[in-house]
């Protein structure tokens, strides 16, 4: 019986670690798919340097999507950063910062330099509903809050932000607030004075965005001029390069060298 016991306990074992290796295996690129994701980056840069960056976001979110690749993690969220999604930026340079391995590494502290430069651009919203109850929802442009993040400062992006306190589908309160880089807000939610009306779609509420005056100066992707013609440099203030050209690698802020889709 007691080899029996351990015959069924090295079993087990086996099991066990089969058993968590499987998901490591199951989620492997193939190479269609690594074939895929590059070919989204590349398209990235491209955009980048026609300044889309909308599309360069979502090219580098669909190549990192298939294959999580560090330099494109990088590349994703300057884009965000330029595309005015700060929130994300700020978790994408803090992963690629726990990340970071290899040729990368020696990106980290210039990324951390980003990251504390982004940081202080960040918006903070500060939600509270004293008279809520269990079962209302409270919510941030059409996202539930948890009770728990009632009355905390949230990070948010800076731009218009709609919350609204509901009961049973009736809509006791609702604000817009506009929140400007770096501004701290703190919006109570209460019953307003006569019947709670229906729900109202937060797009009706929010008034047209202002004209945009071609980009803000302290954005962290940045074009370099290098002889007289444009180079991008995406995912930092850090000025990486995120692709060998013909002309070699250009000089950005880190100094010379070259990030690319391996």
């Amino acid at each position: 019986m007691p080899g029996t016991l351990r015959f069924v306990a090295r079993v087990l074992s086996v099991l066990v670690v089969l058993a968590l290796s499987w998901p490591l295996a199951a989620h492997a690129q193939s190479a269609s798919e690594v074939a895929a994701a590059r070919r989204l980056f590349r398209q990235g840069i491209a955009a980048a340097r026609e300044d889309d960056w909308e599309t360069a976001r979502r090219h580098f979110a669909r190549s990192y999507g298939i294959a999580p690749r560090e330099s494109t993690l990088l590349n994703l969220a300057g884009a965000q950063a330029q595309t005015g999604r700060l929130v994300d930026a700020a978790e994408s340079y803090r992963r690629f910062i726990r990340e970071a391995s290899g040729r990368s590494e020696r990106l980290v502290p210039r990324a951390r330099e980003a990251l504390e430069e982004l940081e202080p651009r960040l918006a903070h919203l500060t939600i509270t509903a004293p008279s809520a109850t269990d079962g209302d929802a409270v919510t941030l442009d059409d996202d539930e809050l948890p009770r728990a993040a009632l009355g905390v400062e949230l990070p948010v992006d800076p731009g218009a932000h709609h919350v609204a306190w509901a009961r049973s589908g009736a809509r006791l309160d609702e604000q817009r607030v506009e929140l400007a880089e770096g501004e701290h807000r703190a919006v109570t939610l209460e019953v307003a004075s006569g019947p709670a009306t229906a729900s109202v779609p937060p797009e009706a509420l929010v008034a047209d965005p202002p004209d945009d005056d071609g980009g803000d100066d302290t954005a962290l992707i940045v074009g370099l001029t290098l002889g007289g013609v444009a180079a991008v440099a995406i995912g930092v203030i850090v000025g990486v390069v995120v692709a060998v050209d013909s002309a070699g690698p250009h000089q950005g802020d880190l100094g010379m060298g070259v990030v690319e889709f391996d």
